[in-house]
């Protein structure tokens, strides 16, 4: 979605790494107009200095904001919407933004950001408005229903068919028709 986003903020040039022949072939689909692999290259390796406005990293690697700094412009930002191996490791820990910050860039981890509970309500209603608008729009692998979550779950995870490398976009539980009980 953050191509997407940044599609209907008006970004004309937005860069954005994948892996997989489908995966680079949706997000150009979707607007990227530079997509590298990331399994052969470090997206940052592939940028000049200076070289882009905005960073948005949702993933949040350790050391991802470090690496970003040398391809922001002054005046540029990056913005984190983590739950990635900064969270999960620890070492560098929340709020997980760069050690070796750039002089110019303002850095925003969204979760811990001094805006975030005064301006959340705003913020999904700017989003709300992009969906209705069919500016931004999901792309769904597959579709389970609720009494299948487990299914779902070893979907999302790898343990049957799909997994987090294997499939591509969004998965959705969906309740029951209005009058139908599940056992």
């Amino acid at each position: 979605m953050g191509v997407q986003l940044a599609k209907a903020y008006g970004a004309a040039h937005i860069v954005t790494s994948a892996t997989g022949d489908k995966a680079i072939a949706l997000v150009k689909r979707l607007g990227a107009t530079v997509v590298t692999d990331y399994k052969l290259q470090n997206i940052f390796d592939a940028m000049d200095d200076n070289s882009v406005d905005i960073v948005y990293d949702n993933y949040g690697a350790e050391g991802t904001a470090d690496k970003a700094m040398r391809v922001i412009r002054p005046g540029g930002s990056y913005l984190l919407l983590p739950h990635g191996e900064c969270y999960v490791n620890k070492t560098q820990g929340p709020p997980c933004l760069a050690t070796h910050p750039k002089k110019g860039i303002r850095e925003l981890n969204y979760d811990t950001g001094p805006d975030f509970a005064a301006h959340v309500s705003q913020a999904l209603d700017e989003l709300r408005g992009l969906v209705e608008s069919r500016k931004l729009a999901p792309y769904l692998a597959k579709t389970f229903d609720l009494a299948d979550a487990a299914n779902a779950f070893n979907f999302s995870s790898g343990s049957g068919a799909g997994g987090v490398s294997s499939h591509l976009g969004k998965i959705v539980l969906q309740n029951q028709p209005a009058g139908k009980l599940v056992a």
